[in-house]
């Protein structure tokens, strides 16, 4: 198994990162790293997240409908199903941090950043731009596009549900990062040298739980995948090149958190009390994909100006 940082089509970065990339890729040798640790370590973070998440959603939910806690029935609230899902995340984020401790014997963080320590700044600055993204985005699709969406007036739901998202989907996005990108992609060190191969193979891998979503079904499985396919590959990019988590877990965010409060489909992973509800038939190819696509590239534009990932350091 390869012990050295893996090479490939992707550059090696050179921002002023101090190695943090060549760090990141050099973590996935540390502590204890036979096959059936990396085996047991999966089956373990997926026993957390889905296994005891789902019983902590199903008892949350029973107590919840009981108390009437949210007004209304623990299945008809938004705000519940968003409050119950993030309990799940969350044991899933504790599932790899007993992974990392008990099966690899090294620090959770190892998993996270190349770094000395998470890089929060990094994290706020993917925060902002995945917000210039997604408005840019927006706009294009409801002005030049003309994207057929309704605009919902906010309401009760919608503050309480803001307020409830603000702690709960940097959650969701944050286990998505830690387990894809963090995890997974170490683990696929183990046995790739590619970049572009480890970034492919990972996007696969963050592809595969989503097709469990309702928007396949409701609007095409085809032109889905593949929006799921390139997100997972350009989150894995940006991993890649920074050599951390950081700045991909707050893109993350943010586009979750901008797709649930501002424009949102009638089928949705995380349904939402959104200011416009898209209206759709269907997923396609152009320009759905094609405009997310192009958002990528700007995004990556815009954050390899900041850190230099494929310049000289100035």
């Amino acid at each position: 198994m390869p012990s050295q940082p893996p090479t490939g089509s992707i550059p090696a970065p050179s921002d002023a990162s101090n190695g943090a990339a060549e760090q990141f890729c050099a973590n996935s040798s540390l502590g204890l790293n036979q096959w059936w640790r990396w085996v047991a370590g999966l089956l373990l973070i997926v026993a957390a997240w889905l296994g005891l998440g789902i019983l902590i959603q199903l008892a949350g939910c029973t107590v919840l409908a009981r108390s009437n806690a949210f007004g209304t029935t623990c299945g008809d609230s938004t705000v519940a199903r968003l409050f119950l899902g993030g309990l799940g995340f969350a044991t899933g984020i504790a599932g790899v941090w007993l992974a990392a401790r008990a099966l690899h014997r090294k620090q959770f963080s190892r998993f996270l950043t190349g770094r000395k320590s998470f890089a929060w700044r990094r994290y706020l600055f993917g925060l902002l731009v995945a917000l210039i993204v997604s408005l840019v985005t927006f706009l294009v699709n409801r002005f030049i596009l003309r994207l057929e969406m309704t605009f919902q007036p906010p309401g009760a739901e919608f503050l309480i549900f803001l307020l409830f998202a603000l702690v709960l989907v940097p959650i969701q996005s944050g286990f998505e990062e830690v387990f894809f990108r963090g995890y997974i992609l170490q683990g696929l060190m183990r046995l790739l040298r590619s970049r572009i191969l480890l970034a492919i193979v990972a996007g696969v891998a963050f592809m595969l739980p989503h097709l469990a979503n309702p928007e396949p079904l409701q609007y095409g499985f085809a032109p889905y995948a593949l929006a799921l396919l390139s997100s997972g590959v350009f989150f894995s990019i940006m991993v890649l090149l920074d050599g951390g988590i950081e700045v991909a877990a707050g893109y993350h965010a943010m586009s979750n958190l901008f797709m649930g409060m501002v424009a949102n489909t009638a089928a949705a992973a995380i349904e939402s009390p959104a200011l416009f509800l898209i209206r759709t038939d269907a997923f396609r190819l152009f320009p759905d994909i094609f405009i997310s696509v192009l958002g990528f590239v700007l995004a990556l534009a815009i954050l390899n100006l900041k850190y230099r990932w494929l310049g000289r350091n100035s």
